[in-house]
């Protein structure tokens, strides 16, 4: 399962091998750090809470953005929203009052086929991700049927 990075761990960062050894590669490590620092003073912070297009463009990798018949983000949402919902009671999102909704959609390539791994907070404090709930959704494409849902409330230790 996908396990985020801190935000100061996943900022793009350069290795002087990359000068070296592939100048296209620094150039695009180069592109990710201004895309990076320009989306900080736009959406703050915390990448959770930044599109998933936005994430894409600054952190590369395998962070990724839907297309096609792929789960949305408003798809993932609500499957979240019904996790919680059966696992908490439908009033578990209204203790925490007026909260925000944090997304990264992963996309690795396995043996069997595309996973598709999202991770979503519901908190009311997006700075930590310490208050509220976090649910994960993998979906294994053409291996499963339904995706698997895990959920769980939010810590400083899964924050």
């Amino acid at each position: 399962m996908y396990v985020p990075f801190s935000v100061q761990e996943s900022a793009p960062s350069f290795d002087q091998a990359d000068v070296v050894e592939d100048p296209e590669k620094l150039a695009e490590k180069e592109r990710q750090a201004d895309a990076y620092d320009a989306y900080t003073q736009q959406y703050g912070e915390n990448w959770f809470f930044w599109p998933l297009e936005a994430q894409k463009d600054a952190l590369g990798e395998n962070h990724h953005v839907p297309k096609g018949d792929e789960m949305t983000r408003d798809e993932a949402v609500e499957m979240a929203l019904k996790a919680i919902a059966t696992k908490y009671g439908e009033g578990a999102l209204t203790q925490l009052g007026d909260y925000q909704i944090g997304v990264i959609c992963c996309l690795d390539e396995e043996t069997e086929g595309p996973r598709y791994s999202w991770e979503l907070y519901f908190t009311n404090d997006p700075e930590s991700l310490s208050n509220g709930y976090r649910v994960n959704i993998v979906v294994f494409e053409g291996v499963l049927e339904q995706p698997e849902v895990e959920v769980q409330q939010a810590s400083i230790e899964n924050g």
